[in-house]
């Protein structure tokens, strides 16, 4: 994805702000997500378009590396320079109550710096601001897939501790299993 099509996407101009970016996403959310009758299809280029300029905001995001940049492999990384576990594990609620268990479990691994429920959280791992976790949640049949995306850190480093968490509070609520999916 380019930066002219990013801002097409989400309808901005090429000036803008953070706060800007996530506004347009959910205005976008509120046209297109399939719970309104828009497609998976047209989420994902919804917050690819978002990832995107929100990707570029981060100078710090940049491979600069060749190859490698904290150990990652250049294929782990998305387009932007972002390390991505696709897909990291499955929780079998729907996104609204996944939402609230991972938003439990990212207030345990650090401070959450945004949200967007039931699809989005962005957290700060152990409050460092060179430690930067975005968890994406997508609706699958009944259950709900959730993709890490991180910055300064291999994102499969969290699915364990995730899991881990998430398991041990939904013991006390009778939540099932969390897993993560087959390779």
């Amino acid at each position: 994805m380019d930066r002219r099509r990013a801002l097409d996407i989400l309808g901005l101009t090429s000036v803008f702000v953070h706060d800007d970016v996530r506004e347009a996403r959910r205005l976008a959310a509120r046209r297109l997500h399939p719970d309104v009758g828009g497609s998976v299809d047209d989420m994902t280029l919804v917050n690819q378009a978002a990832d995107f300029l929100l990707g570029e905001m981060r100078s710090d995001a940049s491979v600069s590396n060749g190859d490698q940049v904290s150990g990652f492999h250049r294929s782990n990384f998305d387009g932007d320079g972002l390390a991505v576990d696709r897909p990291s594990f499955v929780v079998d609620v729907l996104p609204v109550d996944a939402f609230e268990w991972i938003a439990a479990s990212a207030r345990i691994v650090g401070q959450i710096v945004d949200e967007d429920p039931p699809y989005s959280l962005e957290f700060l791992v152990d409050a460092r601001p060179d430690r930067w976790c975005r968890l994406e949640i997508v609706p699958d049949a009944g259950s709900s897939t959730v993709s890490i995306i991180a910055d300064g850190h291999d994102p499969s480093e969290m699915v364990p501790l995730f899991v881990h968490i998430i398991n041990e509070l939904g013991s006390v609520d009778g939540l099932t299993d969390v897993e993560r999916p087959p390779s």
